[in-house]
Protein backbone atom coordinates (compact mmCIF):
# COMPACT_ATOMS: atom_id res chain seq x y z
CA UNK A 1 0.00 0.00 0.00
CA UNK A 2 1.21 3.34 -0.80
CA UNK A 3 2.18 5.45 2.13
CA UNK A 4 -0.35 8.45 3.28
CA UNK A 5 2.27 10.74 4.43
CA UNK A 6 5.65 13.12 1.94
CA UNK A 7 8.60 10.97 1.93
CA UNK A 8 11.79 12.79 1.91
CA UNK A 9 14.52 11.57 -0.14
CA UNK A 10 17.79 10.62 1.15
CA UNK A 11 21.27 9.76 -1.05
CA UNK A 12 23.20 7.88 0.81
CA UNK A 13 26.88 7.87 -0.62
CA UNK A 14 29.40 4.84 0.53
CA UNK A 15 32.89 3.82 -0.16
CA UNK A 16 35.64 1.55 1.54
CA UNK A 17 39.24 2.00 2.59
CA UNK A 18 41.76 0.14 3.54
CA UNK A 19 40.98 -3.35 1.83
CA UNK A 20 44.48 -4.27 1.51
CA UNK A 21 47.83 -4.48 3.85
CA UNK A 22 46.08 -2.85 7.28
CA UNK A 23 44.54 -4.32 10.06
CA UNK A 24 41.32 -2.64 9.79
CA UNK A 25 38.94 -2.42 6.90
CA UNK A 26 36.58 0.74 6.81
CA UNK A 27 32.89 1.21 5.17
CA UNK A 28 30.87 4.56 5.58
CA UNK A 29 28.19 6.24 4.24
CA UNK A 30 27.30 9.87 4.04
CA UNK A 31 23.85 10.99 3.87
CA UNK A 32 22.43 13.96 2.63
CA UNK A 33 18.90 15.49 1.54
CA UNK A 34 18.34 15.54 -1.86
CA UNK A 35 17.61 19.11 -2.44
CA UNK A 36 21.16 19.94 -0.41
CA UNK A 37 22.88 17.65 -3.34
CA UNK A 38 23.02 21.06 -5.76
CA UNK A 39 24.32 23.63 -2.86
CA UNK A 40 26.77 20.87 -1.36
CA UNK A 41 28.22 20.75 -5.00
CA UNK A 42 28.90 23.96 -5.60
CA UNK A 43 30.48 24.32 -2.55
CA UNK A 44 32.83 21.81 -2.84
CA UNK A 45 33.77 23.15 -6.56
CA UNK A 46 34.54 26.35 -4.78
CA UNK A 47 36.98 24.72 -2.73
CA UNK A 48 38.57 23.11 -5.95
CA UNK A 49 38.95 26.31 -7.60
CA UNK A 50 40.31 27.98 -4.30
CA UNK A 51 43.31 25.39 -4.10
CA UNK A 52 43.68 25.27 -7.50
CA UNK A 53 42.44 21.30 -8.17
CA UNK A 54 43.18 19.22 -10.42
CA UNK A 55 41.73 16.25 -11.29
CA UNK A 56 39.90 13.52 -8.78
CA UNK A 57 40.91 14.54 -4.82
CA UNK A 58 41.36 11.28 -3.05
CA UNK A 59 43.04 10.61 0.33
CA UNK A 60 45.38 7.96 -1.34
CA UNK A 61 46.89 11.19 -3.92
CA UNK A 62 48.01 13.60 -1.18
CA UNK A 63 51.21 15.41 -2.01
CA UNK A 64 52.32 18.51 -0.37
CA UNK A 65 51.24 20.74 -3.35
CA UNK A 66 47.60 19.50 -2.85
CA UNK A 67 47.09 18.63 1.06
CA UNK A 68 45.10 21.85 1.83
CA UNK A 69 42.58 20.60 -0.60
CA UNK A 70 41.62 17.69 1.59
CA UNK A 71 42.03 20.08 5.10
CA UNK A 72 39.56 22.12 3.09
CA UNK A 73 37.14 19.09 2.86
CA UNK A 74 37.73 18.17 5.89
CA UNK A 75 36.80 21.19 7.40
CA UNK A 76 33.81 21.61 5.40
CA UNK A 77 32.66 18.13 5.77
CA UNK A 78 32.47 18.92 9.41
CA UNK A 79 30.88 22.30 9.05
CA UNK A 80 28.40 20.07 7.04
CA UNK A 81 28.44 17.86 9.87
CA UNK A 82 28.08 20.76 12.99
CA UNK A 83 24.92 22.53 10.68
CA UNK A 84 23.24 18.79 10.39
CA UNK A 85 23.15 19.08 6.74
CA UNK A 86 24.68 15.67 6.55
CA UNK A 87 24.58 12.72 9.16
CA UNK A 88 28.19 10.23 8.77
CA UNK A 89 28.49 6.40 9.54
CA UNK A 90 31.75 4.62 10.01
CA UNK A 91 31.83 0.99 10.54
CA UNK A 92 35.58 -0.80 10.99
CA UNK A 93 36.38 -4.01 11.50
CA UNK A 94 39.70 -6.67 11.52
CA UNK A 95 39.46 -8.23 8.01
CA UNK A 96 41.41 -10.59 8.54
CA UNK A 97 39.09 -12.19 11.57
CA UNK A 98 36.67 -12.87 8.60
CA UNK A 99 37.51 -16.04 6.74
CA UNK A 100 37.16 -14.85 3.04
CA UNK A 101 37.68 -18.51 1.70
CA UNK A 102 33.21 -18.95 2.93
CA UNK A 103 33.02 -16.74 -0.14
CA UNK A 104 33.02 -17.19 -4.13
CA UNK A 105 34.81 -13.87 -4.45
CA UNK A 106 36.83 -13.31 -1.11
CA UNK A 107 37.82 -10.40 0.22
CA UNK A 108 35.29 -8.86 -2.51
CA UNK A 109 32.53 -10.22 -1.25
CA UNK A 110 33.92 -10.21 2.53
CA UNK A 111 33.80 -6.52 1.71
CA UNK A 112 29.97 -6.14 0.15
CA UNK A 113 28.49 -7.84 3.25
CA UNK A 114 30.17 -5.28 4.83
CA UNK A 115 28.47 -2.81 2.99
CA UNK A 116 25.38 -4.96 3.75
CA UNK A 117 25.90 -4.45 7.35
CA UNK A 118 26.04 -0.96 7.27
CA UNK A 119 23.60 -0.26 4.68
CA UNK A 120 20.74 -2.27 6.60
CA UNK A 121 21.96 -1.16 10.53
CA UNK A 122 22.86 2.40 9.80
CA UNK A 123 21.22 4.22 6.49
CA UNK A 124 17.48 1.20 6.29
CA UNK A 125 17.50 1.38 10.18
CA UNK A 126 17.86 5.45 10.88
CA UNK A 127 15.74 6.44 7.96
CA UNK A 128 13.99 3.21 7.10
CA UNK A 129 10.49 4.29 8.27
CA UNK A 130 9.97 7.81 7.33
CA UNK A 131 12.18 8.34 3.54
CA UNK A 132 13.18 6.93 0.84
CA UNK A 133 16.66 6.22 -0.08
CA UNK A 134 19.37 6.48 -2.86
CA UNK A 135 22.48 4.35 -2.28
CA UNK A 136 25.55 5.56 -4.14
CA UNK A 137 28.29 3.20 -3.89
CA UNK A 138 31.38 4.15 -5.50
CA UNK A 139 31.97 2.04 -8.09
CA UNK A 140 34.31 -0.92 -8.22
CA UNK A 141 34.71 -4.59 -7.35
CA UNK A 142 33.79 -4.65 -3.64
CA UNK A 143 30.38 -2.47 -4.68
CA UNK A 144 29.08 -4.59 -8.07
CA UNK A 145 26.89 -6.66 -6.42
CA UNK A 146 25.30 -3.91 -4.05
CA UNK A 147 22.39 -3.18 -7.12
CA UNK A 148 21.41 -6.67 -6.26
CA UNK A 149 20.91 -6.96 -2.94
CA UNK A 150 18.34 -4.06 -3.08
CA UNK A 151 15.10 -6.55 -2.12
CA UNK A 152 17.15 -8.38 0.49
CA UNK A 153 17.27 -4.85 2.45
CA UNK A 154 14.61 -3.83 2.17
CA UNK A 155 13.04 -7.28 3.60
CA UNK A 156 15.95 -7.42 6.27
CA UNK A 157 14.15 -3.27 7.01
CA UNK A 158 10.76 -4.78 7.47
CA UNK A 159 11.77 -7.51 9.78
CA UNK A 160 14.24 -6.08 11.73
CA UNK A 161 13.59 -2.05 12.20
CA UNK A 162 9.67 -2.30 10.52
CA UNK A 163 10.74 0.04 7.96
CA UNK A 164 9.06 1.22 4.52
CA UNK A 165 8.76 -2.34 2.86
CA UNK A 166 9.80 -0.05 -0.53
CA UNK A 167 12.46 2.07 1.76
CA UNK A 168 15.35 1.72 -0.53
CA UNK A 169 14.59 3.16 -4.02
CA UNK A 170 17.67 2.26 -5.87
CA UNK A 171 21.02 1.16 -4.96
CA UNK A 172 23.32 2.86 -8.33
CA UNK A 173 27.44 2.84 -8.23
CA UNK A 174 28.83 5.66 -9.38
CA UNK A 175 32.23 6.79 -10.64
CA UNK A 176 33.93 8.74 -7.84
CA UNK A 177 36.11 10.92 -10.26
CA UNK A 178 32.74 11.96 -11.54
CA UNK A 179 31.04 12.64 -8.30
CA UNK A 180 32.30 15.33 -6.12
CA UNK A 181 30.41 13.97 -2.58
CA UNK A 182 32.33 10.54 -2.96
CA UNK A 183 35.39 12.30 -3.22
CA UNK A 184 34.27 13.89 -0.09
CA UNK A 185 33.81 10.84 1.72
CA UNK A 186 37.06 9.13 0.12
CA UNK A 187 38.94 11.78 2.33
CA UNK A 188 37.33 11.71 5.74
CA UNK A 189 36.99 8.06 5.31
CA UNK A 190 40.72 7.48 4.16
CA UNK A 191 41.65 9.83 7.03
CA UNK A 192 39.92 7.98 9.74
CA UNK A 193 40.94 4.66 8.27
CA UNK A 194 45.06 5.89 8.67
CA UNK A 195 44.29 6.52 12.13
CA UNK A 196 42.50 3.69 12.76
CA UNK A 197 45.32 1.52 11.92
CA UNK A 198 47.95 3.84 13.48
CA UNK A 199 49.48 4.08 9.91
CA UNK A 200 53.51 5.36 10.01
CA UNK A 201 52.23 8.50 7.82
CA UNK A 202 54.92 11.33 6.97
CA UNK A 203 54.27 14.74 4.89
CA UNK A 204 51.49 15.71 3.48
CA UNK A 205 49.78 12.50 4.47
CA UNK A 206 50.69 12.97 7.94
CA UNK A 207 49.54 16.59 8.67
CA UNK A 208 46.19 16.01 6.66
CA UNK A 209 45.65 12.90 9.27
CA UNK A 210 46.31 15.20 12.25
CA UNK A 211 43.95 17.94 11.14
CA UNK A 212 41.22 15.15 10.89
CA UNK A 213 42.17 13.51 14.68
CA UNK A 214 42.16 16.92 15.90
CA UNK A 215 38.89 18.27 14.60
CA UNK A 216 37.38 14.14 15.38
CA UNK A 217 38.62 14.89 19.04
CA UNK A 218 37.63 18.23 19.31
CA UNK A 219 33.74 17.12 18.66
CA UNK A 220 34.15 14.13 21.89
CA UNK A 221 34.78 11.25 19.31
CA UNK A 222 36.87 8.25 19.48
CA UNK A 223 38.29 6.10 16.44
CA UNK A 224 39.16 3.24 19.01
CA UNK A 225 35.62 2.28 21.54
CA UNK A 226 33.19 0.01 20.54
CA UNK A 227 30.71 2.64 19.36
CA UNK A 228 31.00 6.44 19.32
CA UNK A 229 28.38 8.93 18.27
CA UNK A 230 24.71 9.40 17.55
CA UNK A 231 22.37 8.98 15.00
CA UNK A 232 23.93 11.74 12.94
CA UNK A 233 27.50 10.55 13.61
CA UNK A 234 28.91 7.45 14.50
CA UNK A 235 32.11 5.56 14.95
CA UNK A 236 31.46 1.48 14.93
CA UNK A 237 33.68 -0.41 15.92
CA UNK A 238 32.56 -4.73 15.14
CA UNK A 239 34.03 -7.86 16.43
CA UNK A 240 33.27 -10.72 13.73
CA UNK A 241 30.75 -13.01 14.85
CA UNK A 242 33.68 -15.95 14.59
CA UNK A 243 36.16 -13.70 16.10
CA UNK A 244 33.68 -13.20 18.64
CA UNK A 245 33.28 -17.22 19.10
CA UNK A 246 36.96 -17.74 19.31
CA UNK A 247 37.97 -15.23 22.12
Amino acid sequence: MPLNYPLKHRYYFCDESSFINDEFMGIAGLVILEGSIPILTDELAKIRRTNGARGEIKWNNISKHEKQARIDFIDYFWLLSDQGRVDFHIRFAPFDKYDHNDYKRRRFDTTSRMFYELLLHRAVKHYGKWDRLFIRPDNGDCTSILPHLKAGLNADGVRRYRTNPQCVDSITCLDSEAEPILQLVDVVLGAFSALRNNRALIGAKREVADHALKTLQKRGHDLFTMYSGTRRFSIWNVIPQKAYQQS
